[in-house]
């Protein structure tokens, strides 16, 4: 389940909030809340090379 969001920078609709359910085995994760992000979304025209991708990279922005 996603909740969408109209951004007025960025021609179209994004994604605010996704909600994940297992009803199984009664466990559930939520993303995008706003308390887990500083400042607001910054949509860029230009895409990231591959180092943005590498797994050094990756690390290093995961332990930020």
């Amino acid at each position: 389940m996603a909740t969408l969001k109209n951004f007025y920078d960025m021609p179209g609709v994004w994604i605010d909030i996704a909600a994940y359910h297992d009803l199984k085995v009664r466990r559930y994760h939520v993303q995008g809340l706003v308390n887990e992000i500083d400042g607001s979304r910054v949509f860029r025209d230009e895409f990231p090379g591959k180092r943005y991708f590498s797994p050094f990279t990756l690390r290093r922005r995961l332990s930020e």
